[in-house]
């Protein structure tokens, strides 16, 4: 599997610039995700895709320059270099893109396929390859009329040829239409609970692909081959889930899942057992989510207000940030070290250096054992401590996990 070659960071910062791009946006729904980088041929230009009301806005800016930096243009914080004052983009790096019927719910790209994704309120969905490549997703009369609300679509990573698998989701329809890699309709899931997100993840011992969804408090996996659909369902103590991340996909399995109760909780992918559980990370709740591919075990969450927070699960350590509004989405470079973010007050966040927002200063957090996982990296399992009253004589508060099995499925809570 081709694996692409990131770019390390080189400012001993992160630097953060921001931009006004005066776009007309609608705020969507709370599980919404507006933001994506374009490919690009040029090394010095960086194309950022745009969720407005209907249009799929094209932004156009130059990468940073380390010799740029100065005491006259930047404030010099603990955990970054912030310009003073914010980017005007010129009309002339704005273009529309694409346009759908409805107002738009989704726009992401994914760190092994080289295109992004987009989708709008009745499911509509489109595969963006460049400028020039586009690929239509038509859904089967079937589930075509449905009430106008979130809709979230994912592609398969895992794929070696140009084309892949995709899925698209809808929050009030409560299906799953699954695409093949000729971007027709395969096969239709249908969810237990309302879907908040979607993502494509892969197990090392089968290299198949399955369908992972967050529906209120649980994450589904979905395996098309089977007759039944659903094959495993994870029970959380989050009240609701909001997003779902995948950590590098090609070399180690694992998730992440957040949501209104602030916890991170990170799932390997072959056995769906917890890994890490970070506890109440940011104020309010955590509605997007992206995993670094600088450090795997660090963390980007944006949240329900203003709050963006980079968090290192394997350090008792974070790094929290405030915009000026509601944030709109988040997004990782395909290979650079950049994150980008984007307010309701159409304001565009470039976060250059990411990795390094984190706090190095953490206490290090105890682990009790390693999880088997790819040689390169081993992600250690966060000591469960969920119950410290030594006079409580329930012993299942001790537990993490529990584990029953039925004829229909199995249920981790």
């Amino acid at each position: 599997q081709h694996i692409m070659e990131v770019d390390p960071p080189t400012s001993p910062k992160s630097i953060l610039e921001i931009f006004n791009l005066n776009l007309e946006i609608a705020p969507a729904s709370i599980y919404s995700n507006k933001i994506a980088f374009l490919p690009e041929n040029n090394d010095n230009e960086i194309n950022i895709l745009v969720g407005g009301t209907n249009d799929i806005h094209c932004i156009s800016i130059n990468e940073y320059d380390d010799e740029s930096i100065n005491e006259n243009n930047i404030q010099d914080i603990e955990e970054m270099y912030i310009r003073l004052k914010p980017n005007e983009i010129d009309d002339s790096l704005k273009s529309i893109l694409y346009s759908f019927p409805t107002e738009i719910q989704t726009v992401c790209n994914f760190s092994e396929k080289d295109y992004c994704v987009a989708s709008d309120s009745v499911g509509n969905g489109l595969i963006i390859k460049s400028r020039d490549e586009m690929i239509e997703l038509k859904l089967p009369e079937t589930i075509r009329r449905v009430e106008e609300g979130w809709s979230g679509i994912a592609i398969d990573q895992y794929s070696s040829g140009n084309n892949s698998k995709s899925a698209i989701t809808h929050h009030f329809g409560k299906w799953i239409c699954c695409f093949n890699e000729n971007s027709e309709p395969e096969r239709i899931l249908y969810n237990a609970q309302h879907p908040t997100s979607i993502k494509y993840i892969c197990q090392k011992n089968t290299n198949y692909p399955l369908i992972a969804c967050t529906e209120l408090n649980q994450i589904a996996i979905y395996d098309i081959r089977t007759s039944r659909g659903c094959i495993q369902r994870i029970q959380t103590k989050e009240t609701v889930l909001y997003d779902l991340s995948i950590s590098h996909p090609s070399k180690i399995n694992k998730f992440t899942v957040a949501g209104q109760n602030r916890s991170l909780r990170t799932f390997d992918s072959i056995k769906f057992n917890p890994i890490y559980l970070s506890s109440s990370i940011s104020k309010y709740e955590v509605t997007n989510l992206l995993s670094s591919k600088f450090n795997h075990s660090v963390i980007y969450a944006s949240c329900i207000d203003s709050e963006f927070v980079c968090c290192d699960q394997n350090k008792d350590s974070s790094t929290n940030f405030r915009a000026d509004s509601r944030w709109l989405g988040i997004s990782h470079h395909f290979t650079k070290d950049i994150v980008v973010g984007f307010t309701e007050s159409s304001k565009l966040y470039v976060f250059n250096n990411a990795s390094k927002l984190y706090k190095k200063k953490g206490k290090i957090r105890k682990h009790s054992k390693h999880h088997n996982q790819d040689s390169e990296h081993k992600p250690q399992i966060k000591k469960p401590c969920y119950n410290k009253n030594k006079n409580n004589n329930n012993n299942n508060n001790n537990k993490i996990v529990e584990e029953t099995s039925s004829d229909d499925n199995n249920m981790i809570e």
